[in-house]
């Protein structure tokens, strides 16, 4: 058994075009990283209503976002996600955006989201996406990823560490 690392794949976003010079090559990435960013921020207002933080589409939305684009596009589409929403747009969860989200019990999740991105695309590149039992454990954990950044985020906001 060898510990060699498989050759990258091309994901969904590779085989669209396949542009003749880098120009063209980088302007289809930035296109490609702001589509994925606009989904997300789409999906951010299907909302189930909870405290301290809402259930939104998100999360599917950044583990197909992360598959579809490959890990270092994927994780730009989310960084630009965060970015544009820590600039004032309105793409988080309820139309709401600004500096101010970082005080939210939710954003620690929102960090998350640059990582689980980057490992779901990370397992697409590796061709995890085409088999079905890979495919569901890899984007199961590629889920999970955004819980290990936003419970203890919110547990520190809320301040429930230690607390009682």
């Amino acid at each position: 058994m060898s510990l060699a690392v498989p050759a990258r794949r091309p994901v969904l976003a590779d085989l669209i075009a396949r542009p003749s010079d880098r120009a063209r090559a980088v302007a289809l990435d930035a296109g490609l990283v702001v589509a994925g960013a606009a989904v997300v921020a789409a999906l951010a207002q299907v909302e189930v209503p909870l405290w301290p933080v809402p259930v939104t589409g998100q999360t599917l939305a950044v583990v197909v976002v992360g598959a579809a684009l490959g890990a270092r596009r994927g994780a730009a589409a989310l960084a630009t996600y965060l970015f544009a929403g820590l600039a004032g747009l309105p793409v988080f969860a309820g139309f709401t955006g600004g500096f101010l989200a970082v005080a939210k019990p939710s954003f620690g999740y929102i960090i998350g989201f640059v990582v689980a991105a980057s490992v779901a695309g990370w397992f697409a590149e590796r061709a995890w996406d085409r088999k079905p039992l890979l495919a569901f454990a890899g984007f199961i954990l590629a889920s999970a990823i955004p819980f290990v950044f936003g419970i203890p985020y919110m547990a520190f906001i809320l301040n429930v560490v230690g607390a009682g």
